[in-house]
């Protein structure tokens, strides 16, 4: 049985259809995090062509604000089709994000595992981390949802606010 008290589970992105827009979760708190997991779903994603592509970014910033964000690599995992309960290999992006094209991934859910090392890489101060989902201009429509899961460095049974 999922433990809440393993992950504090955040609302990130409602499930929405974001069509050609670009949409961000809110800025999560990773100073008391061992890791920090997104799975973002993808319901229905319509384009004009079929090679345009849906690109997720992972952004490190200073401030909950995020006015200073920067991309940054990050691992993901992709699953199959819905009801086939399949998870391709582990595969980093670099901070360019990882982009597949918008008609092979409708159903289906990715898997983003963001690394606090890397985000103290950027420098002493960023801490918070956010994901953007950019659909090509193409799109006319994209339906997703995206829940960030923190897993703390010390397990307690109130969570210490991410937010």
């Amino acid at each position: 049985m999922f433990n809440l008290m393993d992950f504090n589970v955040v609302p990130g992105i409602a499930p929405v259809d974001t069509a050609a827009t670009a949409i961000s979760s809110q800025f999560v708190d990773c100073k008391t995090a061992q890791n920090i997991e997104f799975l973002v779903s993808f319901g229905t994603v319509t384009v004009t062509s079929a090679d345009q592509p849906i690109t997720i970014t992972v952004n490190a910033a200073t401030v909950q604000a995020g006015t200073s964000a920067v991309a940054i690599p990050f691992q993901y995992r992709r699953s199959g089709a819905a009801a086939a309960n399949s998870w391709g290999a582990e595969t980093a992006a670099t901070s360019a994000g990882y982009a597949p094209v918008g008609a092979t991934i409708t159903g289906k859910m990715v898997w983003i595992e963001v690394d606090p090392s890397v985000v103290a890489e950027e420098g002493a101060d960023y801490r918070w981390v956010n994901i953007t989902v950019t659909p090509d201009a193409g799109a006319t429509a994209c339906t997703v949802a995206a829940i960030p899961m923190i897993n703390p460095r010390y397990k307690q049974l109130d969570m210490v606010s991410t937010t």
